[in-house]
């Protein structure tokens, strides 16, 4: 199992559906019989670190630090600290036509975002080197807005990092859910996000990791479950995102499709009640993949304004958690306790960057492709108030 930093695809939403009906399992050959697991929850603390200058002081003795430029405020107040965290965070997304040219895969800067401790942090490529022209260069950029913003001295933290990658429960099931195995055209496993509807269609499907289908030829091409067979397809590409998710939308051509997600073995699933309309850093989120099982909780540490990832185009606003994965998890349901048997979820796993977990935020996708999540318990909301909350371009 690796302990790096995943991707997570985050929801996208023009209204909710409600579905009638709650599947517990059927007892045939092909479907296996699921009990509800029953989880307390447990409070986790998502305090945000004090803010001040000891963060720069910490961070500079970590070898990954190239330079740290700007001054982090000293602020102790929760609320203070998170209003702080969305002046940089609608900075560093005011900047994303300016960035975008030097932000590329093969380097020297790979990504830029905000970090939960309260600094933008621009990633430089390992192993290449950048002149201190082009850090003064790129400081100068931020430096620019946060003035617009009355920052003076905008706090911006140049970095090494790796480059990023995207990573690649056996029965079968004849009503898809999240979290359980599946297959593309290549015979390479992953793992079932979560069922959708699209909302112009009424047609429901569920969400794979967008990069587990490019390969096999995008739009057009199948998936199976548990394995390849052509009396396991399960459905067809319809949609495929690289630009606010690495997500594709799979019609259900073969199979129905039920709101919950593969929990914890052994076959203990758990109803997905609500949403993640608002991701934030500092957050803690849980994820269960075909390779990892369930993981312990892992905070939600960065939202990156522009990703870059070698042989696709760029991401923008992805999620950056620490929780364990291992190659087969991507796709995996993100998610969050919401009760005793019930989830919210945040988005899918897609990929990491050594010892750094990606995971994408769906907003976006969702909007763009008018998909909507399966919810238990739902009602019907306004498709204005979910514009004007959750699209972060």
């Amino acid at each position: 199992m690796q302990k790096n930093i995943k991707w997570i695809a985050g929801s996208l939403l023009l209204s909710l559906v409600l579905i009638g009906g709650v599947f517990v399992g059927s007892a045939d050959s092909n479907n296996p019989v699921i009990t509800y697991a029953v989880e307390e929850v447990q409070p986790i603390e998502e305090k945000l670190p004090d803010y001040g200058p000891q963060i720069y002081e910490k961070i500079k003795q970590n070898k990954t630090v190239v330079k740290a430029m700007g001054e982090i405020p000293q602020i102790e107040i929760e609320e203070d600290k998170r209003n702080w965290l969305n002046i940089l965070d609608q900075s560093g997304n005011n900047l994303k036509d300016q960035m975008e040219p030097y932000v590329k895969s093969e380097g020297p800067i790979i990504s830029y975002g905000l970090n939960y401790q309260g600094y933008l942090t621009v990633n430089i490529l390992e192993e290449t080197e950048i002149d201190d022209s082009l850090i003064n260069e790129v400081y100068d950029i931020f430096d620019q807005e946060g003035k617009k913003q009355d920052i003076q001295e905008i706090p911006v933290v140049f970095q090494y990092s790796p480059p990023f990658k995207f990573s690649a429960r056996d029965s079968t099931w004849t009503t898809l859910i999240g979290g359980i195995k599946v297959c593309n055209e290549n015979n390479a496993n992953s793992t079932l996000g979560f069922a959708v509807v699209d909302t112009t269609t009424n047609q429901k499907g569920f969400l794979v990791a967008g990069h587990t289908v490019y390969s096999t030829g995008g739009i057009g091409s199948k998936m199976y479950q548990p394995y390849k067979s052509s009396s396991k397809c399960i459905g067809t590409v319809d949609r495929l995102e690289f630009e606010y998710a690495d997500a594709a939308f799979i019609e259900d051509d073969y199979r129905s499709v039920d709101n919950q997600i593969y929990y914890r073995d052994v076959n203990q699933v758990m109803d997905v009640t609500s949403y993640d309309t608002n991701v934030q850093v500092g957050e803690y989120v849980k994820m269960s993949g075909i390779a990892s099982g369930l993981t312990s909780s892992g905070r939600i540490t960065d939202i990156t304004h522009i990703q870059s990832v070698s042989g696709y185009p760029n991401l923008y606003n992805q999620c950056v958690a620490l929780y364990d994965w291992d190659f087969g998890d991507s796709g995996a349901p993100v998610f969050r306790l919401a009760g005793t048997s019930e989830v919210e979820m945040v988005g899918i796993h897609s990929g990491y960057m050594a010892q750094t977990l990606y995971s994408l935020p769906l907003v976006e996708f969702m909007m763009t492709c008018t998909l909507s999540h399966l919810l238990t318990n739902a009602i019907f909301l306004d498709s204005t108030f979910f514009l004007s909350n959750f699209l972060r371009k």
